[in-house]
């Protein structure tokens, strides 16, 4: 992060006229849109309907798709993957940016989708809020001052807190469950697949303990598996199922689930879209994911594969046993 600091020396000592190009543009955009205020990505995963945010924080890295990009932005929850037709040259991993950023979710535990407006380095951004609040600042000393009114504060404050999750609590617990399955593992890696599962099951409204149990039996929480089919890593994706996904190391933990959840969220959607009962939606979309919508489709229901069969009873025992069912 060194080098940050060090591009944003010159930055502070050019003053309004280097702040004025990317920084003050960035800054106008965001009251365009009445953003007051930059967040940690976590808050992205608390948003109900559509709302928009100026989101301060670290890259994780991005994803290039046929249909897109995605930029992902680290969260203690896990990655957040925000959408974007393409990711500006300039970021690249482990660079502290602002994104400006439209967030979505139709309903309370549907998935979250998130919409990238305009991006620059904290550093650009850092510089032009300096001269900003400068000029701010010498404004207001000439200006008579007004009584805050307090009461009207603390009620737009809480009404946004309104519906909160807290998946920081429910990681350390899935991370020990995930390395009592995989003892090989290191508690840097249990937790780093505690928290995608848990994150990308906020945000493509999937539970996230119909997940674990899908790892748990299609490869025992192991990010190398390999099966004699050439399916690859812990959701055991099939090489043309993770390029559909935008998947791009199957062996990766974070880029896996993304995949993995991802797809078994296409799959849910669709069987409840058909009307069934949600039994029956997850019998079907454990199915898909297993031996895929096509022979679902041909078969008119769960197909009469050994394998296939064996793995949904396998899947729902484990979910109905994390239930408490």
């Amino acid at each position: 992060m060194r080098s940050v600091f060090i591009l944003a020396l010159p930055l502070l000592a050019a003053g309004a006229r280097a702040a004025d190009e990317p920084g003050l543009a960035y800054i106008r955009k965001v009251k365009a849109y009445g953003v007051k205020g930059a967040v940690t990505a976590d808050a992205l995963n608390n948003v109900k309907g559509t709302a928009f945010f100026d989101v301060r924080g670290v890259t994780n890295g991005s994803l290039r798709m046929e249909n897109g990009a995605g930029i992902l932005i680290g969260a203690k929850s896990g990655p957040i993957m925000v959408d974007t037709p393409s990711v500006p040259e300039w970021l690249v991993a482990e660079t502290e940016v602002r994104l400006l950023v439209r967030a979505e979710r139709a309903e309370e535990y549907g998935e979250v989708r998130i919409f990238l407006i305009a991006a620059a380095p904290q550093a650009v951004v850092g510089a032009a809020e300096a001269i900003v609040s400068s000029k701010a600042a010498k404004a207001v000393a000439k200006a008579p001052s007004k009584p805050a009114n307090i009461a009207q504060r603390g009620h737009r404050q809480a009404a946004r807190r309104e519906w909160v999750l807290a998946p920081n609590d429910v990681t350390p617990i899935y991370a020990q469950f995930i390395r009592k399955q995989n003892s090989k593992l290191s508690d840097r890696e249990a937790n780093r697949i505690a928290a995608s599962v848990i994150n990308y099951s906020l945000r493509y409204g999937v539970d996230a303990r119909l997940v674990m149990a899908i790892l748990m039996v299609e490869s025992g929480f192991d990010p190398g598996a390999t099966s004699r089919s050439g399916a690859m890593g812990l959701g055991q994706l099939m090489p043309g199922t993770a390029r559909w996904m935008g998947v791009r190391n199957a062996y990766d933990s974070v880029d896996n689930l993304y995949g993995c959840i991802k797809l078994l969220s296409v799959h849910l959607r669709d069987y409840r879209a058909k009307g069934h009962a949600e039994d029956k939606v997850l019998r079907l979309a454990l199915a898909a994911y297993n031996a895929g919508a096509g022979a679902v489709r041909r078969h008119g229901g769960v197909p009469p594969y050994r394998e296939t069969q064996r793995y949904v009873v396998k899947v729902l025992g484990l979910y109905y046993a994390f239930l408490g069912a």
